[in-house]
């Protein structure tokens, strides 16, 4: 556990000093270090020569104490080993339980958002279904009131026409009663009208100038009045189609303004309604990222115990033996075991960096292991993120075009039925005004007939 937690407070300064702290720290224990091998090494020179028995029994003593070590130090090894296994084993356990559940979690939201999703989208359409239904029932029954009112019109007109013929055709036989009957007493009087007869056609003949005159006049005014009737009425029909424009233009404006905001507002209600719906969610993924963050923080502090406490032993121990080698290195007067304690301290000591050395970078790869498998891990979270927030986009502008093109098509059905309904009415105008004219034009027929008669 002490080997594992160094692997993971490596990177941190010893001690909890910063870099240049640090560094000086070193050199001033390697400096201490060296003093020291300075110190043993004239005590060994200075008691060399009073010493110069037991030199067999202290090798055999320190060969001991060497496998003693040794073997010591082999064990530790495969502790230290079995203990960052174990470790490494819990916490790949532990990564894969959190990854399934948070898989498990992703699955089960994508499947309730699909489904909510999908039940709006449902009822969406029938509404529109329905606004349709509702909007085209509307015009087919407008339609068939416009059909009646126009067939009842169109039944009036005929019966006028029909009306008009009967009565034409009844004084046509008066008239024509009525000629006769002047003939005979034309015939009757013709031989005492012949004096008369010129004078009176004279007499005709000045009133027929004057009606003919009179006639012109007639013609003309009525000729000014159609004129001033048809620019008036064009007048009239361009200021009721633009005021119907103008109306229809505004009428628009305003169901889309209500349709955009009854639109948003169920947008609204339904991501609050989906808040709500989830929010044992929102709280389920707090308490495990809170106690993620505590675990960490624990796992730190337990981290950077465990670094103190395998510092402290560390020093304890090169302190000891320190001691031990400087008793044993003082009654130890051989040049030959001078040179192999140098030669043994120059090892340990190199061993030791060579050792620190390669557990900093096994620290450093593993760190850099770790977290590239966690860059990977959220590198993965954000493509499943941005993937469903644009397929949620494509579904909703989808949904909101086939809205927007139904409103559309709407009020162009609703224009063009006002533009025909409009057109009608101006063609049905026309017609009474060439009625009219037809009438006005037998009545003065008529009038000039009987003038003439007379």
């Amino acid at each position: 556990a002490a080997q594992s937690g160094s692997l993971v407070s490596d990177q941190a300064p010893a001690g909890g000093l910063p870099g240049g702290l640090r560094a000086h720290h070193s050199q001033l224990l390697r400096k201490s270090a060296a003093e020291k091998i300075q110190r043993a090494w004239r005590t060994h020179y200075q008691h060399r020569t009073q010493t110069s028995s037991r030199r067999t029994k202290e090798a055999l003593a320190a060969t001991k104490i060497q496998a003693r070590w040794r073997g010591f130090r082999v064990i530790r090894r495969k502790q230290h080993a079995s203990a960052t296994r174990i470790q490494t084993a819990f916490r790949g356990f532990i990564v894969r339980l959190a990854v399934r559940r948070l898989q498990a979690a992703t699955r089960v939201q994508r499947h309730a958002r699909g489904m909510l999703f999908r039940r709006d989208l449902a009822r969406q359409r029938a509404a529109a279904l329905k606004i349709q239904r509702r909007a085209r029932g509307a015009l087919a029954r407008k339609e068939v009131d416009d059909f009646r009112r126009r067939a009842a019109k169109a039944a009036l007109l005929l019966q006028r026409a029909a009306r008009r013929w009967k009565a034409y055709k009844v004084a046509q036989g008066k008239r024509q009663e009525k000629a006769a009957e002047q003939s005979r007493v034309a015939a009757a009087t013709s031989i005492q009208s012949a004096f008369r007869g010129r004078k009176g056609r004279q007499r005709f003949q000045e009133r027929r100038r004057s009606w003919e005159a009179v006639e012109a006049q007639h013609k003309a005014a009525i000729k000014l009045q159609a004129l001033v009737r048809r620019k008036q009425a064009a007048r009239t029909v361009d200021h009721m189609r633009q005021v119907k424009q103008e109306m229809q233009s505004q009428a628009a404006t305003t169901v889309r303004k209500f349709w955009l905001r009854r639109h948003y507002r169920r947008k609204f209600l339904r991501l609050r309604q989906e808040l709500r719906m989830h929010e044992d969610s929102v709280i389920t993924i707090q308490r495990y990222v809170r106690g993620f963050l505590v675990r960490s923080r624990m796992w730190r502090d337990a981290i950077r115990a465990e670094d103190e406490l395998w510092a402290a032993v560390e020093i304890q121990r090169c302190w000891r033996g320190y001691l031990g080698r400087v008793r044993w290195e003082i009654e130890y007067d051989a040049v030959h075991s001078r040179l192999v304690a140098a030669v043994r301290l120059q090892r340990h000591i190199r061993g030791w960096l060579a050792r620190t050395r390669a557990h900093r970078i096994r620290k450093r790869n593993a760190r850099a292991d770790f977290e590239r498998a966690r860059r990977r891990f959220k590198a993965a979270q954000k493509l499943q993120a941005l993937t469903r927030g644009v397929q949620c986009r494509k579904r909703i502008s989808a949904f909101r075009q086939r809205k927007i093109d139904a409103a559309v098509k709407i009020q162009s059905i609703h224009r063009g039925h006002q533009l025909r309904r409009q057109l009608w009415d101006h063609v049905l105008r026309k017609r009474t005004v060439q009625i009219q004219a037809a009438m006005r034009g037998f009545l003065v027929r008529n009038r000039r007939f009987h003038v003439i008669a007379k």
